[in-house]
């Protein structure tokens, strides 16, 4: 579990089980980068659809998964990292959250998962991941538990009482919620706790995991006790590690950063402390490719030893006072061999990835370092407060942007340390760039928008008199908006017709009708061949099979079909819809509409 050498790509646990499909996910992060969200929708896509597929792989993946999907992430948190307008398609299972007064930070780093077998609905399969890793790119050295369950047919009260922290979780994301849940999703979220409950998790060596979760108030179940300990920590501080240290007899071994380690006191630096490092120089030099090496450090591990046992406790929790006092946290404990498990065969499974740092400790942060923390808390209180963003207007459109009266608050007492705040929708800074003021009630009203230049996704800049600058995204709540804005984000992407071949393509066969053949990178497949050409006869089979199977896909493909031909017919562009196209579309959408009507009046006669 704490090896090194094993490599897990978080991507690759999420996919489900070998014929099995998503049933629905429900993930929490601290930091979130909306690019590296992107790839969650896709690792539960259809096998058919990988990463070569590309931009249009990646889009229709999104639009097919991101109702089954929801992720809970800090508020003020949150960054775009590599510039993507796809990003628009996840606004619906974002939901940044604030943990209200408790004054802590919402830092939990786990997914639970549900998933159901293809041919028999009620085989049901659960998953729990346990990391140390956010939902961004960083390449630090992370720690990853994965747990495979299955529902237990007679329900017993050891079992929930073990799940109950995992329920308990679950059961306050859509409190914490900064916009109120959709009632569908806060109900799944809901149930989703009163299922897990019922969970029987796979053992490790015979041993079966406890759950701690710190709710935020100071509670948790985690009894730190033992001999020597092993301490893996990127953050630390003198309180953190003092309540680490309170029951154990002996020493303890700490892994940490540098300059986390020179700012503990020197008394915390006692004769039973020993401090440790990553040791760069194997980092650097443990594989050929650049961007497959680990640059630092962000593992969250405990290994206390026992006079019998070894006890590993892994997740999100840091050893600072503020994570087993104030934040939102989750830890996975097992009671282990300690031979196998505990702190020698640790400590010799890490062999030359450590090496001994001494310090003298009593460094102050710089100054600098305060700074930039002092941006990122007002970036935190900003988007901890309710934002609207109301379209006002018709083609061309109009936005209206304002928070809840809480903001002035904020906004007093940034301005009183130097430090002011702009503001730009991230679908188009250029249009919409705009300064906060105190005594202003509306942020801003705009008009002349495409549809797609809407989003609610706002971009807040916090800038210090030095001009040191944060920035942070934050998700407001949309008012009026149109189904057919995200449409025409998507249709955005198809600028020729072969795109618009290989999204319907992929449209159709996500939603369940699978071709003979599987579409290519290329494009070639069941509605191309060989030379590339358009082969009328496979798409008319194409979409016969989606008529006659009642695909949900032909519906929302009619969404992004209109949208196009009006494009077409602008004559802004070349032509994206093949010719003889119209006709062919006419004809299935008629029938489609023919057979639904059919489909309702049997159901009304009793026929159905």
């Amino acid at each position: 579990m704490l090896e090194p050498q094993s490599r897990a790509a978080f991507a690759e646990e999420l996919k489900p089980p070998p014929g099995f499909d998503l049933s629905y996910a429900v993930g929490t992060t601290f930091t979130l980068d909306l690019a590296t969200a992107l790839s969650v929708p896709l690792s539960f896509a259809s096998r058919r659809v990988s990463a070569a597929d590309d931009k249009l792989g990646i889009l229709e993946s999104i639009r097919q998964f991101t109702d089954r999907i929801d992720i809970f992430c800090q508020a003020g948190e949150m960054r775009l990292g590599t510039n993507s307008d796809l990003v628009a398609l996840l606004e619906s299972m974002i939901h940044p959250v604030d943990l209200r007064n408790h004054g802590g930070l919402f830092h939990p780093k786990v997914w639970f998962l549900k998933y159901r077998n293809l041919n028999d609905k009620d085989d049901v399969a659960y998953r729990f991941l346990c990391a140390s890793r956010n939902l961004t790119d960083d390449r630090s050295w992370d720690i990853l538990l994965r747990l495979d369950g299955r529902r237990v047919d007679t329900p017993n009260a050891e079992l929930r009482a073990q799940n109950e922290p995992l329920a308990r979780l679950l059961r306050s994301l859509p409190d914490w919620s900064i916009n109120p849940l959709d009632p569908a999703r806060a109900g799944r979220v809901k149930r989703f706790a009163r299922w897990i409950r019922d969970v029987e998790w796979e053992q490790l060596d015979g041993a079966a995991p406890t759950f701690h979760f710190f709710d935020g108030t100071g509670a948790s179940t985690l009894d730190i006790h033992g001999t020597r300990a092993l301490v893996i920590s990127p953050f630390i501080s003198d309180d953190g590690l003092a309540h680490i240290r309170s029951k154990l007899s002996g020493a303890v071994a700490l892994l940490s950063r540098e300059e986390q380690i020179d700012r503990l006191s020197p008394e915390s630096l006692d004769a039973k402390l020993h401090t440790y490092v990553l040791n760069k120089a194997v980092l650097e030099g443990e594989e050929e490719d650049a961007a497959s090496r680990l640059v630092g450090l962000h593992a969250k591990a405990l290994v206390l030893n026992g006079n019998r046992k070894a006890r590993v406790v892994v997740g999100s929790a840091n050893a600072t006072g503020g994570a087993y006092s104030r934040n939102a946290e989750m830890m996975v404990e097992f009671e282990l061999s300690r031979a196998k498990y505990g702190l020698d065969a640790t400590w010799e499974a890490l062999g030359e990835l450590k090496e001994p740092y001494l310090s003298d400790g009593g460094k102050e942060t710089p100054e600098q370092e305060k700074l930039e923390y002092e941006l990122d808390s007002v970036g935190r209180q900003l988007a901890s407060v309710r934002f609207w963003v109301q379209r006002v207007d018709e083609k061309p459109h109009g936005v209206q942007v304002w928070a809840d009266s809480a903001i002035q608050d904020v906004l007093r007492r940034a301005s009183r340390k130097g430090i002011t705040v702009r503001w730009e929708m991230l679908s188009n800074p250029a249009v919409s760039s705009y300064e906060f003021a105190v005594t202003e009630e509306s942020a801003g009203l705009y008009g002349g928008l495409d549809l797609t230049d809407i989003s609610p996704f706002l971009r807040i800049t916090v800038t210090a008199e030095n001009g040191t600058k944060q920035t942070t995204i934050l998700l407001a709540e949309m008012l009026g908006d149109l189904d057919e804005r995200r449409d025409a984000i998507i249709a955005r992407q198809l600028t020729d017709t072969r795109t618009f071949m290989r999204l319907l393509a992929l449209m159709l066969e996500i939603s369940g009708l699978w071709m003979d053949e599987p579409v290519n990178k290329t494009g070639a497949g069941f509605l191309f061949n060989g030379s590339g050409r358009n082969d009328e006869p496979a798409l008319m089979e194409a979409i016969v099979r989606a008529v006659a199977g009642k695909s949900q896909g032909l519906e929302d493909a009619k969404r992004i079909i209109d949208i196009i031909r009006k494009k077409d017919q602008d004559g802004t562009g070349e032509p994206i819809l093949p010719p003889g196209f119209d006709e062919l579309w006419k004809n299935a959408w008629k029938a489609h509409r023919l057979l639904q009507k059919l489909n309702k009046t049997g159901s009304a006669d009793g026929q159905g």
